[in-house]
This record gives C-alpha cells, sequence and structure tokens, in this order.
C-alpha cells in the first residue's frame, strides 16, 4: 500500500510516518510538504492512501496572497489524477469542516483527535 503524506509541517509528516510503518510492515510513505508536490508525487505514484493537511502551504484559505488554489479545486484535481485513492483530509481548526464540505474528501479528521482515529479511518477505507 503506497501512502501520499501531504502536510507542510516536517514534524507532522514524521509523526505519521512511523505511525503508519510501525502499524504496517508493507506501506510505503511518500511525503509532499505543499500542494504542488502533492499534485506531482499523487501524478507520478498514483498512491492508494493520500492524507492532506487542509491547510496545507498552497491551498487558498481566506483570501490568502501566498495561497495558489483552494482546497476544493486541489481535492478535484486528485481524483483526476487519482481516481482510486482514498483520499483522508486531516484539519486543526473546527472552523474548516465546512471548507472541506463537498470536496469529496472520503474522512476528515481532526489532529486533536487520537492517533487511533487516523489508523481506524484508513483500515475502514482499505477492507
Amino acid at each position: 500500500m503506497q501512502v501520499l503524506i501531504a502536510d507542510d509541517q516536517r514534524d507532522v509528516r514524521s509523526a505519521l510516518r512511523l505511525l503508519l510503518e510501525h502499524q504496517a510492515e508493507d506501506c510505503i510513505i511518500i511525503e509532499a510538504a505543499d500542494s504542488e508536490s502533492l499534485l506531482a508525487d499523487a501524478a507520478q505514484r498514483s498512491p492508494d492512501i493520500i492524507i492532506i493537511d487542509a491547510e496545507l502551504k498552497g491551498i487558498l484559505l481566506k483570501n490568502d496572497p501566498q495561497s495558489v488554489r483552494s482546497f476544493q479545486d486541489v481535492i478535484a484535481e486528485l481524483r483526476v489524477l487519482c481516481p482510486d485513492a482514498r483520499i483522508v483530509a486531516l484539519t486543526s481548526r473546527p472552523d474548516l469542516h465546512k471548507l472541506t464540505e463537498g470536496s469529496r474528501v472520503d474522512v476528515l479528521i481532526s489532529k486533536a483527535d487520537p492517533p487511533e482515529a487516523l489508523l481506524d479511518a484508513i483500515q475502514k477505507l482499505c477492507c
């Protein structure tokens, strides 16, 4: 199983990598630090699972001039690039739940949830 982790915080990516590698020996982890590398890696590697931070660098949030595309646009592009991939969105902000509505993510998880919530979601998506 290939898992693409997209988060602009290196420590979050590392923690997710350790968590997933500990749970599944056959898990291949790909990391992306921004929306551009996420889309490039998704196109090149066709991951089974994509874990994306809803606040990923390069995603439009509240008219941020540094952002280049909306969360919905990124998810739509991922659906074209990897139509069979399961997409898990992570957020640290409760108000972003509305942002992800209608974006075609499979699961939305709070970063405040225990690690088991992510593992359970991935298990359900894979089976």
